[in-house]
């Protein structure tokens, strides 16, 4: 079955944090790409509703990020058995999500099929040199469609 949705993480891999709020070289593009690759995209990430609001409407607002991405919803870890992860069984079905994020401790071990991880995003990375966005882009078409 091919995914339809598609959950993305927010530190370390489309921006550096939510503090300094650096954004990763590629993310108009492949925020582009995704909307037309799955049916339904959704952030999950630890940070804080409101700090995660803010800083996807600094992303709207800077159009570093399509004007959609501002009403998607938002998802936070949940605790399985003592430790925080990113269930995409919340999402729906299992084998309809898809996850990109840089932290492979947040996946559970029986969703890591459904990973695509990704390199974190530093503010000392040399963001010319940074495909990372496009090299998973690359990795969902391959393993997905």
């Amino acid at each position: 079955m091919q995914p339809t949705t598609l959950a993305l993480d927010l530190e370390g891999t489309l921006i550096t944090d939510a503090i300094s709020c650096f954004v990763r070289p590629g993310v108009r593009p492949f925020l582009d790409w995704c909307a037309r690759a799955f049916t339904r995209i959704v952030i999950y990430s630890a940070v804080p509703d409101h700090y995660l609001h803010q800083v996807v409407e600094i992303l709207v607002e800077e159009e570093d990020a399509p004007a959609w991405l501002a009403g998607v919803a938002f998802f936070h870890p949940v605790e399985r058995n003592g430790t925080k992860v990113k269930d995409l069984d919340v999402l729906g079905r299992a084998g309809t999500a898809v996850i990109v994020d840089d932290y492979e401790g947040y996946i559970l071990e029986r969703q890591k099929p459904w990973w695509v991880g990704i390199l974190q995003f530093t503010p000392h990375d040399d963001c010319e040199s940074d495909r990372e966005l496009e090299n998973v882009r690359r990795e969902i078409e391959r393993r997905f469609f």
